[in-house]
């Protein structure tokens, strides 16, 4: 039983005690509903006195109206300008229980951080840190203001929303929407803005702890509150606004406010299995050639229309408006002379990241080709495989060039080849054709006799570094700078490496780890980075390495993308459907415990694109294994999904024996999938 006594506080009402020598006080909004004692600070970068472990953060010095408090410790001469910062802010903090991350903030320069003895608030909206000790009528009553997101529209129904189990006996919770984005965070006054024809709606608690069924499908959640939905709040249409809910004391002063998270809701309403991407569709009328369909999921999206471009770099020729079906897919069908176009998609669309409604440019996620450097979408049939072998029979190519015989996975050994390093300093390979796909082909190099080597030994298979579009290396030779390193440095010379560094982030090398386009070939491996070339090419490097005797695996990173957010090349899934692709903490976080923008395959349609993606690599490019980075990010119906449709794969329906095909990944276990 919890007991709350809702009294006045002093405006001014703080801790009383005062700071420790060689510290600064760091105060933490924290509503009072929230289990402030779980919370700590992590606290990292040199003007820091003592560097936290994640596992192990700082415990509170206290609690006030405001939230918890902390001490932090100073380095000596911490905020001296000569202090020198490098990879880092010069301080870090971050309040968090587990991996439930709250107000974040760094202070990139040295001078920026405070003065020992100062006192600080963070955790104040869009407002920022302040020096200044803030009143409580000015403070927010949530985190709406910062991004917070701790409520989960879990379905039709019901938001699960983990606080509202605490709320005072007589407390009443609203539910509130914005098509302009304008909802504001008014403190003890409520939340702002809301839409006329959208509520505020009446929300009422139906449980304090989630159902069976609802803690089994999402166990992050278990121990939330269950908040039920009236029948008049349509979902389809709140959807495509900025939400947020709040609780509100019998007194009507609001206690508490923050966003809510669609991705359980989107699933429920909107899971759709009809054709994504850029297909064949119905001829027009009277056209001779096979139509085009384009299609993209994105049931969030208040508009949706496809810019159209004559060539890979060049202006747009016209933008079309798409049509929104039920499922929430945009759809626009074309004449078969939009084959050879290029094309982006342009979404209007509420993004959580930035709190507004922004019109986002991308390319097509489920593009097959591309421009140089996944900057625009290509309308085009993949090329047949009449292409790889000119004047084969399309009939019988494959059992004339079958992959080499292997029947026992258990038996399999893989050796790990990087694309680009295969051939980029063979002086045998032709220079023009160094680090490209087409390398493979080249017979009597120094690259094809060692792999020969290798196979004739019992080598049964390859395994490729990431070939897939990513977003690290300069697709265009024109953008690309390479290290200079001269001959004849010592082996201890520092030189090669500094010189290699100055052009890291532009030269021609990269694992790969940062994936854009998951079912496109990497274009600074092809001749022409621009178009087909990619795929054809791709294509006959496959062929070339079964010639030598070995099957080929791939190395796929379904676990995270290059990219998120509204802004930047790289971003792709996020701009689509922003918040519902990639995996976000309970209190609205994007995950990064992979490095970086977690994806989130436990959704409906992200484990849809992995099972697509691996049929895309099976049946188009015939590779015959899939090594997964980080295969333990990913759930398990995920990966026995991609199993069985690998399964499903026959000699004589499809060309190849999927039973055969290779599977295996990374189990690391950590991060928010720690513990299962």
């Amino acid at each position: 039983l919890k007991l709350f006594v809702l009294k006045p506080i002093s405006p001014n009402a703080m801790a009383d005690a005062s700071v420790a020598g060689g510290s600064i006080r760091v105060h933490v909004r924290c509503g009072a509903l929230e289990q402030r004692d779980s919370f700590g600070l992590h606290v990292w970068g040199p003007a820091a006195s003592k560097v936290t472990p994640w596992e192990a953060p700082q415990e509170a010095a206290g609690t006030d109206w405001f939230g918890p408090f902390f001490d932090v410790g100073l380095a000596p001469n911490a905020a001296a300008a000569s202090l020198s910062v490098s990879g880092g802010p010069a301080l870090g903090l971050q309040l968090h229980s587990g991996e439930d991350k709250r107000t974040c903030h760094e202070f990139s320069a040295a001078s920026d951080v405070p003065e020992a003895g100062s006192e600080i608030w963070l955790g104040l909206g869009d407002k920022g840190p302040t020096t200044e000790a803030p009143s409580c009528m000015d403070v927010p009553c949530g985190d709406l203001g910062s991004g917070g997101a701790r409520a989960h529209w879990l379905a039709e129904d019901v938001i699960a929303w983990r606080v509202a189990g605490n709320a005072p006996p007589g407390s009443s919770f609203r539910l509130y929407a914005s098509s302009s984005a304008t909802l504001q965070d008014g403190g003890t006054g409520g939340v702002k803005n809301c839409d006329t024809d959208a509520g505020p709606h009446v929300l009422t608690l139906k449980a304090k702890e989630l159902t069976a069924e609802l803690a089994a499908a999402h166990p992050y959640l278990k121990g939330c509150a269950l908040l039920e939905v009236p029948k008049e709040a349509k979902a389809r249409d709140l959807c495509r606004r900025q939400l947020a809910v709040a609780i509100l004391a019998p007194g009507g002063e609001c206690l508490d406010c923050t966003g809510v998270q669609l991705g359980a809701l989107l699933d429920v309403l909107f899971t759709y299995k009809g054709p994504l991407g850029c297909v064949p569709g119905t001829p027009a009328s009277g056209d001779a050639e096979v139509g085009v369909l384009l299609s993209l999921w994105s049931p969030t999206a208040q508009e949706v229309s496809v810019v159209f471009f004559d060539t890979p770099r060049g202006p747009a020729l016209e933008t079309l408006a798409m049509e929104c079906s039920e499922l929430g897919a945009w759809q626009l069908r074309g004449p078969g002379t939009w084959w050879g176009r290029y094309y982006t998609y342009r979404v209007k669309a509420y993004h959580p990241e930035v709190r507004k409604v922004v019109t986002m440019e991308v390319p097509d996620p489920y593009s097959s080709a591309c421009s140089a450097d996944a900057g625009r979408s290509l309308a085009r049939h993949l090329p047949t495989w009449r292409e790889v072998a000119p004047g084969g029979d399309p009939a019988t190519w494959w059992k004339a060039h079958p992959a080499p015989a292997f029947e026992d996975r258990g038996r399999a050994s893989v050796y790990e080849l990087h694309i680009r390093d295969f051939s980029a300093s063979d002086d045998l390979v032709p220079e023009d054709t160094r680090g490209k796909y087409v390398a493979f082909e080249k017979e009597g190099t120094h690259g094809d006799k060692h792999l020969r080597r290798l196979a004739a030994a019992g080598l049964t298979h390859v395994q490729l570094l990431p070939n897939y579009d990513f977003g690290t290396v300069p697709e265009r030779a024109e953008d690309r700078r390479e290290p200079a390193i001269p001959k004849g440095e010592a082996p201890d010379s520092e030189l090669p490496q500094k010189l290699a560094a100055e052009v890291a982030d532009v030269d021609g090398f990269n694992w790969g780890y940062d994936p854009v386009l998951f079912n496109v070939p990497e274009g600074s491996y092809a001749t022409d980075p621009d178009g087909g070339a990619r795929i054809l090419e791709h294509r006959r490097m496959i062929s070339a390495l079964h010639a030598k005797g070995l099957r080929v695996v791939v190395d796929v990173v379904y676990n995270h993308t290059l990219g998120s957010g509204p802004e930047g090349p790289a971003s792709v899934l996020d701009k689509c459907v922003p918040g519902y692709y990639h995996r976000r903490s309970e209190s609205g976080a994007y995950e990064c415990s992979t490095c970086m923008n977690n994806t989130a395959a436990e959704r409906a349609m992200m484990e849809r694109l992995v099972v697509d993606s691996i049929l895309i690599w099976a049946k188009e490019y015939r590779v015959d294994g899939f090594r997964y980075d980080l295969m333990g990010h990913l759930p398990l119906k995920c990966v026995t999904d991609c199993r069985s449709a690998l399964d499903a794969l026959t000699l004589e329906k499809d060309g190849i024996d999927g039973k055969n095909i290779l599977m295996y990944g990374e189990g690391w276990e950590f991060g928010e999938i720690a513990g299962g």
